[in-house]
């Protein structure tokens, strides 16, 4: 039916551009007739008839447009109308052999540039590799086909081995593989159309076909890969996994339908041929970010989640400054799952706020047990852009210690870097809402991002956590001089400096010779459950700090 008015449509706009090129002409030649006839410039008016007609239709019907046009204004049209003197045949021939030369010329040029034109767009749509069509034409053909509510099927041939093929065969010989595989593809499916995505994946369309019908002809050249390709003197055994969806069974759009057949292949072994028909069911059960999802909301809603606190020691004072909150996950006997994986997870699926602030709220109740315990120490929340930025969890998160009676300067937000650097631009007065409500605010993982000195220079902040990177190639006397100069400039700016992930003396020594304000790492201590935070600070007050340090690798 679409196909049907779109040629009905053709026609009749074949048509109305033949009637506007006549039009054109039977105006031009009275003008040229109330101007006077053919002795005026009139009659260069005519050229623009044929110039249409060149543009509309090219060469073959351009030479009629300009023979008609030169009769037009030949033997019956006088070279003066008030003094009735008519054209002699040499006058008129000769305008006609310039109308039909112009003509010529231009219905050729225009020809060649509809062609080149044509095989321009033509080329956006074929694979270099395939000559087949590529995906841009199989979205738009998908498209027609949902617009047409009739039913298709999508069969996706994905080469497995082509990666490890390349390594071992040149590239031209692949790429006449993979040209001959395209051809052969064509005359498996004749009568459908066959598409590509890049070299490894080939894909056929089947319109209202029959399920017994699809089977066979998938089956069929399914089957002429059981054989190896002798290209160029090599014989390459290719393995191929077959993908099927439907629609509409399947999905209702053409990304529902693409993603469909893609994720058939997650049936079975990666790296096994077959054939898979997709199943929503298995789809399901293979998507992690789903599982992860389901199980964080579980996590939130029965308390799995718990907190784990690592001191923080101040170089200057030999003292503990405080300690670091960090989330960890019971998984109750299940695979861990680590918060570089979970947060990410929590960020994309909106719960993220929702894990912080209970990271708040148990911070909250943990000062307060550790004050009744003699123990009184800040403590560091890590927070996401996303939170940081939003003033409704500003609102929530601040209530939680207004409530709980502590005061803002006993916790230390800390950021990453790339927060910094991507939010620079709101980020100013965002950190100085937070500092007005009294919290500290320490950069995360500094100096690992581009921009570093400038962002930070811009933004109102008053601890520096120089990151793990440079702590563990303080051997390197290049890293020592990038981190002399880190410390100086954070100091310069009236800032602290926090080294991240110190785990041996002589870091210790070198950063505390650097003049670095306090450590953080396993030298001194892992990260302590609540209770082991009790022990460990009242050791510390008692004691001399290296007889206590907590070294991971003992």
């Amino acid at each position: 039916m679409v196909l049907q008015e779109y040629r009905e449509n053709e026609t009749l706009c074949y048509w109305l551009k033949w009637m506007f090129v006549f039009t054109q002409i039977a105006m031009y030649t009275f003008l040229v007739y109330l101007s006077g006839g053919t002795s005026t410039a009139m009659p260069h008016l005519m050229y623009l008839a044929i110039l249409s007609s060149a543009y509309f239709f090219g060469r073959r019907e351009t030479f009629l447009t300009s023979f008609i046009a030169g009769l037009a204004l030949g033997p019956f049209m006088p070279i003066n109308v008030n003094l009735h003197i008519m054209q002699t045949p040499h006058t008129w021939l000769v305008r006609m052999f310039f109308f039909v030369l112009v003509g010529g010329v231009s219905g050729y040029l225009v020809g060649r540039l509809n062609h080149l034109n044509y095989q321009m767009r033509e080329s956006d749509l074929r694979s270099i590799y395939t000559k087949l069509y590529n995906t841009n034409k199989l979205n738009q053909d998908l498209d027609d086909l949902i617009d047409e509510k009739g039913s298709f099927c999508i069969v996706l041939y994905r080469i497995l081995n082509l990666d490890m093929i390349s390594k071992y065969v040149d590239d031209k010989t692949v790429n006449v593989m993979i040209e001959e595989l395209g051809r052969n593809m064509r005359k498996s499916f004749q009568n459908h159309i066959c598409y590509s995505h890049g070299r490894s994946e080939f894909l056929v369309v089947f319109e209202n076909a029959s399920d017994d019908y699809i089977r066979e002809a998938m089956q069929e050249f399914y089957a002429s890969f059981a054989n190896p390709m002798n290209i160029n003197g090599y014989r390459i055994q290719l393995l191929v996994k077959v993908r099927v969806a439907k629609y509409p069974e399947h999905g209702s759009s053409v990304f529902d339908i693409l993603s469909r057949v893609r994720s058939a292949s997650d049936q079975g072994e990666p790296h096994v041929p077959g054939i898979f028909y997709y199943n929503e069911a298995i789809d399901q059960a293979n998507r992690m970010t789903f599982d992860v999802t389901n199980a964080l909301i579980h996590a939130i809603q029965n308390h799995d989640f718990y907190l784990v606190y690592q001191p923080k020691i101040d170089l200057r004072t030999e003292s503990i400054s405080g300690v670091e909150a960090l989330i960890r996950w019971n998984r109750k006997g299940e695979a861990p799952i680590g918060p570089n994986v979970f947060i990410k997870v929590a960020e994309d699926i909106g719960v993220i706020q929702e894990i912080s602030l209970w990271v708040a709220t148990e911070c909250a109740k943990q000062i307060l047990r550790w004050k009744r315990q003699g123990i009184d120490v800040n403590v560091g929340i890590n927070l996401t852009s996303r939170e940081l930025l939003d003033p409704t969890f500003r609102e929530l998160f601040h209530a939680i210690f207004v409530k709980a009676g502590i005061h803002p300067e006993s916790i230390e937000i800390e950021i990453t870097e790339r927060v910094v650097i991507d939010s620079n631009s709101h980020l100013r007065e965002v950190l100085q809402q937070y500092g007005q409500l009294g919290y500290r605010v320490a950069i995360d993982d500094y100096g690992t991002g581009y921009n570093t000195h400038f962002s930070m220079g811009e933004v109102d902040v008053d601890t520096v956590k120089l990151d793990k990177y440079f702590v563990d190639r303080l051997d390197r006397r290049e890293i020592r001089v990038l981190v002399q100069s880190i410390i100086g400039y954070v100091h310069q700016l009236d800032k602290e400096v926090v080294a991240e992930g110190v785990e041996t003396r002589e870091q210790v020594e070198l950063l505390e010779a650097m003049s670095c304000d306090i450590i953080q790492g396993y030298y001194y201590s892992k990260p302590l459950k609540p209770e082991d935070v009790l022990i460990y600070y009242h050791e510390w007050v008692e004691d001399e700090k290296q007889q206590f340090a907590y070294n991971v690798y003992e």
